[in-house]
């Protein structure tokens, strides 16, 4: 089990505003017993895209991912979970169809599932890592992070180094995400900082087109072994809100029988 460290509560069933973030993360452990009511509200290509692979870890996190993800957004919209339609966006960023109210982003690794959802007129992007032994990660910060993170990281203590690595690179994984580009952003383009802060500025990223909005970068203490970061653009959060989703309180509507 992970020792999550955000307080576990039942549905919100309020929309953040534009100035709000919430962010939801939960245990693949706690949710394995609810995945065949996952299943169930997933559309077919979830379904199936789910049986597509071949572990069943895989499978058990997609199937899982995927119907909390439904779940959360209902709980905020009022709807069933089954009924939530998705499109995706240029660069494959998924969104709600229709005019929501809601922007979010999913993210998972390991065991762990961390969602954010924000209000109208802001972009988010959440990434989570699970901190692992890399023995060659100075080679990948040269090859995906910015010169000024480099010389940074390569300063370090080697174990400091690669903690401040994970960090680092979830930062930068957010901000892509948040953008809605994905992985057709080179990483190495922009810089974010290495040193350790729960708010952190873009310190640098010219060709960025929302360079002249606000930005926040926040690193997040969500579990002892994991590394997570939430971006956000286009407005500038008051506050950020964390739980943990525990599909055991009620009010859940995707995992109640019936």
């Amino acid at each position: 089990m992970t020792d999550l460290r955000w307080p576990s509560v039942g549905p919100m069933y309020l929309v953040p505003g534009s100035d709000e973030i919430h962010l939801w993360c939960a245990d693949v452990a706690n949710l394995r017993h609810c995945s065949d009511a996952f299943m169930r509200v997933l559309s077919p290509s979830e379904q199936a895209s789910a049986r597509r692979h071949v572990r069943d870890a895989d499978r058990l996190l997609s199937v899982c991912s995927r119907g909390m993800l439904r779940t959360v957004l209902a709980a905020y919209l009022g709807a069933r979970p089954p009924n939530l339609d998705f499109i995706l966006g240029p660069h494959c960023k998924p969104a709600l169809a229709g005019d929501s109210g809601l922007s979010f982003n999913l993210s998972h690794s390991g065991e762990l599932v961390l969602l954010a959802v924000s209000g109208r007129g802001a972009n988010v992007g959440v990434d989570v890592e699970l901190r692992r032994d890399i023995q060659d990660w100075q080679r990948l910060a040269e090859r995906h992070c910015h010169p000024v993170e480099v010389a940074e990281l390569l300063s370090m203590d080697p174990h400091k180094g690669q903690h401040a690595f994970f960090d680092c690179w979830t930062r930068k994984e957010a901000v892509a995400k948040a953008l809605g580009l994905g992985l057709t952003l080179p990483l190495h383009s922009f810089c974010v900082g290495v040193a350790s802060s729960s708010d952190v500025q873009l310190l640098e990223g010219p060709w960025l087109p929302e360079q002249d909005r606000p930005w926040l970068i926040s690193q997040l203490d969500i579990a002892s072994a994991y590394a997570a970061s939430v971006a956000v653009t286009g407005v500038r959060p008051r506050s950020i809100h964390r739980w943990q989703f525990d599909p055991t309180q009620a009010g859940w509507q995707a995992v109640q029988p019936g």
